[in-house]
């Protein structure tokens, strides 16, 4: 891993990616439970769900100028390692790499252990690889023998902490999700060193495991895969209701994401305990998702306001906000379709759909707005110039807003329509719906009393 100062390219980077997240993610909250130093030796280990988007987040928000680690097969492409490489992205290798990837590894450690000498800091995601689902994956043990490594290289004197940091996005491929991302409190390296004197792999295997308790704690984690998907829409149903159990107000990432971590811990308590009646809910839930699937419906639409003064007021809000959609259309449409087809063309990797938009277009956008403000200026004058460049970014923000307004509408007419029309489908619809939550309710209170 380079070690030498971080580059004017990661610098900008630095700016350019919280201005990008602004207009791709809907909420987006940092929660650092301990102040992260600025001049001690860290690893940040965090686990590893959104491809390229996962750096992006630990460099800016840990406010750190940190380095990585990723596996070296995403390497192969020059043009590739050459942008990952810029970013300070090292390569991490496999037995499957080749016969000499344990040396080609043991180069990589000792550039970890000279940026720890020197007080600096990297990231790693030991899942080794992403994904998408709620549940953190086993964890390689490349990141505790570097830890531990590096204080024994220092003759015991570095006082090396990870940083454990929990990623939680509502939605990986499209723009309008949120992003919840908890720093959790470090673990001291040091902890282990006695341990580690006796028995190395005992000491790395002991490490391992706690960072990775940790990080289930920041993260929404499903243990139980065996009920994944039901206990993954249940936690979405019955959101309303938990939060309503543990006082949390609505609206707020951090009391959803409380709201589901509980939710969870009392439906696999409930799985464990009794697994000759869970097929029952489980089979409520796919009856449910069938017949909002029917009906064209989303869970959502059950948690916001539904009447049709709500709806009206957004339809003529939406009225009156046309032109501006059409201004930013108008002035946006090349660079949208150029990375719309880019993606389409050249990504096969849905997994990588979200990275490859915010990359691209934090760079396309601005240069695009600067090409075409550049004939503003020169019939008109630089003030008008500057003024529609400025209209380019707050219209483009306002025509994200609008889309989003738009399908939540479309989503919440369809809604009143099937619900007026009284049809038997949506009439059955509530009715599952409404037998869940009776049958979470007595889950929960099972669960409260046996406490």
């Amino acid at each position: 891993m380079s070690h030498k100062r971080i580059g004017l390219f990661y610098q900008l980077l630095k700016v350019m990616v919280p201005a990008s997240f602004f207009y791709y993610y809907r909420k987006l909250k940092i929660i650092t439970q301990k102040k992260i130093p600025k001049r001690t030796p860290i690893i940040f280990v965090s686990n590893h769900q959104n491809t390229l988007i996962d750096p992006f987040v630990i460099g800016i928000f840990s406010y750190r100028q940190t380095g990585f680690l990723a596996r070296a097969s995403v390497f192969k492409n020059p043009v590739v390692a050459k942008f990952l490489r810029s970013l300070k992205i090292s390569p991490v290798y496999r037995p499957r790499d080749g016969a000499d990837s344990h040396l080609k590894n043991d180069e990589v450690f000792k550039a970890c252990f000279e940026l720890l000498s020197e007080n600096r800091s990297f990231t790693m995601f030991p899942e080794g690889s992403h994904d998408r689902t709620r549940h953190l994956r086993l964890f390689k043990k490349g990141f505790a023998r570097i830890a531990l490594g590096a204080v024994e290289e220092s003759n015991y004197n570095l006082k090396v902490k990870i940083f454990p940091a929990g990623l939680n996005y509502t939605d990986h491929l499209y723009q309008g999700g949120d992003l919840l991302v908890i720093f959790g409190n470090p673990i001291e390296v040091s902890d282990y060193i006695e341990l580690y004197k006796q028995n190395q792999a005992k000491a790395v295997n002991e490490l391992k495991k706690e960072v990775y308790n940790r990080i289930k704690e920041l993260i929404i984690h499903i243990e139980d895969m065996e009920h994944y998907d039901m206990i993954d829409s249940l936690r979405e149903i019955y959101r309303p209701e938990m939060l309503k159990k543990l006082k949390l107000k609505r609206n707020k990432l951090l009391n959803d994401f409380k709201a589901d971590k509980k939710t969870i811990e009392i439906i696999e308590t409930y799985t464990e305990t009794y697994k000759d009646k869970t097929h029952i809910l489980d089979n409520k839930i796919k009856e449910y998702k069938i017949s909002l699937k029917q009906l064209k419906l989303k869970e959502k639409v059950f948690v916001k306001a539904n009447n049709f003064f709500t709806v009206i007021i957004k339809s003529l809000l939406l009225i009156i906000l046309c032109p501006v959609f059409a201004y930013s259309l108008i002035n946006s449409i090349l660079p949208y379709l150029f990375i719309r087809n880019f993606i389409k063309n050249k990504i096969k990797d849905d997994h990588f759909f979200s990275a490859f938009k915010s990359a691209i277009g934090m760079f396309l956008f601005p240069i695009f707005y600067f090409l075409i403000t550049t004939p503003v200026i020169i019939i008109f004058d630089f003030k008008i110039g500057v003024l529609f460049n400025m209209s380019l970014f707050v219209t483009a923000s306002l025509a994200l807003f609008i889309r989003l307004l738009f399908r939540t509408t479309i989503l919440q007419w369809n809604y009143l329509f099937v619900k007026y029309t009284k049809s038997d489908s949506f009439l059955n619809l509530i009715a599952k719906r409404s037998e869940i939550i009776r049958m979470m309710d007595e889950i929960v209170e099972t669960n409260t009393a046996n406490k």
